[in-house]
């Protein structure tokens, strides 16, 4: 390993939602916004704009794509184009009509002769080719011959069934093989759909939730441009339903200005009280919650982010 050099451009190609020559994958409901997510990538990262605030390392993108079709994508990207101001980048496009595991050889000669740096699977449920998804074969194979091309792949995935699922649709092995996965949720406010991306995996680096807001002009039904702007998810109270109990408290003590104590948290998360203990518990072990002493006062325990103090209170 001492002979491996050193990365020339970092981990990330689409900071912080891409890695490096290495899988991440989008997956949420039926129109919630990953579709838009991964174009905006593959626009940032081909044109080499950081657009919409995300830090990209530009190179040649490859659009799989086993849903649409060139001309309707093509669109897609041509109304973006307008919306960022920019001309229409010429990414690479690619029709899958078998699954990946077929297509995969084919990809990857693609990849070599023309010096692709980053490829988008839309989608995984297809790329299966008719397969069953919840196979753990099936899985580790696309995985493994996406590993094999050497880019960045950024996978859209579809969830699993059922109100309280959390996961992509199939096996387990797809949130396994990923190495940073993020959940996306979607919510329309006449002409915008606010996007919450929420990181679900963390193999490398853990980052806050990221929010985008696509706006369609002048109409969300016949548009002319699509325009993409960074937002805050906390600003969006569909999207700050999708955070993480973990995220959900710290935004709760971030938002009281003072420690409060776990009936308070329950209060204003609506929580189950079991679950605030918990994770208040692994949120000082990881150094961004801290526990409150009031001196001269006994009461209930108190909590606050690490960086609060006051001259009444201190750190236990």
């Amino acid at each position: 390993m001492g002979s491996v050099p050193p990365r020339e451009s970092g981990m990330y190609r689409v900071k912080p939602l891409s890695l490096e020559r290495l899988p991440v994958v989008l997956f949420g409901r039926e129109g919630n916004g990953k579709g838009l997510v991964a174009l905006t990538c593959a626009m940032a990262v081909h044109a080499g704009y950081n657009l919409a605030g995300l830090e990209v390392v530009p190179g040649p993108v490859l659009y799989c794509d086993w849903e649409l079709d060139d001309w309707s994508t093509q669109e897609q990207l041509r109304l973006f184009s307008k919306g960022f101001g920019i001309e229409l980048p010429d990414i690479h496009y690619h029709r899958c009509l078998n699954g990946i595991a077929q297509e995969a050889e084919a990809i990857g000669r693609y990849i070599a002769r023309e010096g692709i740096e980053m490829v988008i699977i839309d989608s995984l449920g297809y790329a299966a080719g008719g397969a069953d998804k919840q196979q753990q074969d099936v899985t580790t194979r696309m995985f493994g011959a996406m590993r094999q091309w050497g880019v960045s792949v950024v996978c859209i995935d579809h969830m699993a069934k059922g109100d309280a699922a959390d996961t992509p649709y199939g096996s387990v092995y797809t949130m396994a093989s990923a190495r940073n996965a993020w959940r996306v949720r979607g919510t329309r406010e006449g002409n915008d759909v606010h996007v919450g991306l929420f990181q679900a995996k963390a193999n490398i680096g853990v980052h806050d939730p990221v929010g985008l807001r696509f706006s369609f002009w002048p109409d969300i039904y016949a548009p002319e441009a699509i325009y993409c702007d960074r937002e805050d998810v906390r600003d969006v109270p569909e999207l700050r339903q999708g955070m993480s109990h973990g995220e959900q408290i710290v935004e709760a003590l971030r938002d009281a200005r003072q420690s409060v104590t776990v009936a308070d948290i329950v209060s204003v998360t609506g929580l189950k009280e079991t679950i605030v203990r918990a994770r208040i518990k692994d949120l000082i072990e990881r150094g961004k919650v801290t526990k409150i002493v009031v001196q001269g006062v006994q009461a209930a325990a108190r909590y606050a982010l690490q960086s609060y103090r006051d001259g009444e209170e201190q750190a236990s």
